[in-house]
């Protein structure tokens, strides 16, 4: 099997073994607890994409990596790093700008991994990546998961009155 094969292999198990956990732990929580508490919890983990900044520094990675790639995934995730932070922090506040900020931080953040997974296949060689390599097959996934719990949580909030 190639590198990259082996990269989407390892990404695809890492988005069933995150449904998986998702759907038989995190959305029964999610049910049973209030809202704001739910939706901060799913974005806390977001505050550590700044990890993402990584990807521009050689000796993390084998070699620099396509700056088509790395610059815009770097500094990406250090803004999805910082909306996730004040989201966090509104959310516990449980300020009425709570919502409409996590929906920008949750559309920000996730149409930044879309890109980022698409330039990274399209510019980047899993060889190149060294230790940054467990970014997409570790993060990735759980984060992914974590975005469509958020936009699932906040659709559904949408549907009803409050």
């Amino acid at each position: 099997m190639n590198q990259t094969a082996i990269l989407l292999t390892s990404m695809t198990i890492g988005l069933v073994g995150w449904g998986l956990m998702a759907s038989f732990w995190f959305v029964p929580w999610l049910r049973e607890n209030p809202f704001h508490k739910g939706l901060a919890l799913l974005t806390v983990p977001h505050v550590f994409r700044y990890i993402g900044l990584s990807f521009l520094i050689v000796g993390v990675t084998n070699s620099p990596l396509d700056p088509r790639f790395a610059i815009p995934a770097a500094y990406g995730d250090l803004v999805a790093a910082i909306l996730a932070s004040i989201a966090v922090l509104v959310l516990l506040a449980k300020s009425s700008y709570s919502v409409p900020i996590v929906w920008i931080f949750n559309v920000v953040g996730f149409i930044d991994f879309l890109i980022a997974v698409a330039q990274g296949l399209r510019y980047t060689h899993p060889s190149e990546m060294g230790a940054t390599y467990f970014i997409p097959i570790l993060a990735v996934p759980f984060l992914f998961v974590s975005h469509l719990l958020i936009f699932w949580m906040l659709i559904a909030r949408s549907g009803k009155k409050t």
